[in-house]
């Protein structure tokens, strides 16, 4: 949740900031109070109360735009990277190389990689590994979903990357028959990426996620 709202990976920093949010919010709830109470007492400042309301939603404003991230409409965001002829760091529009890059909650993705293969999808999280500047490393989440949604994405993204979607038929039929499974799918070593395809869930929770892992060979 904190890499999703911007506060990054630990969570320790993440609590101290929440916490500090949540005290300058509460103080800001009670000026807002203060300054709207004065306001209608005829005797009472005009200007000292538009003050107060004025500090109060200055002090508040942070912990309702974190409300509103956590608990407001899921909005999809759109994110698209072409990996197709370089794999540098300035596809994900970051400066730094600082080792991994979280993109995490309803993301609709679209990734593109060498030799016309590419897949997207809606996706819970997004990590890229990066060494030297370049991408090496792709690990990618969908949200999760029941077995026929996730059948019928994962068919589709196996299509995309040209890998083989036979054992997929095999796993969808176990699950849907109340057995425990799993599938996965794994392009040949010879290629210039790896490419491994998961599908990883319970049927006793009835929830799925697909699973997309790209990895490049380090170049010598």
């Amino acid at each position: 949740m904190f890499a999703q709202i911007g506060l990054g990976g630990d969570p320790t920093g993440g609590i101290i900031v929440l916490l500090v949010g949540g005290m300058l919010g509460g103080l800001g709830l009670i000026l807002c109070a203060v300054g709207g109470v004065r306001f209608f007492i005829p005797k009472a400042s005009r200007r000292s109360s538009l003050l107060l309301l004025l500090l109060g939603m200055l002090l508040a404003s942070p912990a309702a735009w974190f409300a509103w991230e956590v608990f407001g409409p899921d909005i999809p965001r759109d994110k698209f990277w072409d990996f197709s002829t370089s794999r540098s760091i300035a596809q994900l529009q970051e400066s730094k190389d600082v080792g991994a890059h979280y993109f995490q909650g309803n993301i609709r993705s679209t990734i593109k990689l060498a030799g016309g293969r590419q897949w997207s999808g809606h996706a819970y999280l997004v990590v890229m590994r990066t060494k030297a500047g370049m991408v090496n490393d792709i690990r990618w989440q969908s949200l999760p979903n029941d077995a026929a949604t996730v059948y019928e994405q994962t068919g589709r993204i196996l299509k995309e990357l040209g890998l083989p979607a036979q054992e997929l038929e095999s796993w969808y039929g176990k699950v849907s028959r109340g057995e425990q499974a799993s599938f996965t799918a794994v392009t040949r070593s010879d290629t210039d990426a790896s490419i491994e395809v998961q599908v990883r869930g319970s049927v006793k929770e009835k929830s799925w996620v697909t699973h997309v892992d790209v990895s490049w060979k380090e170049t010598k």
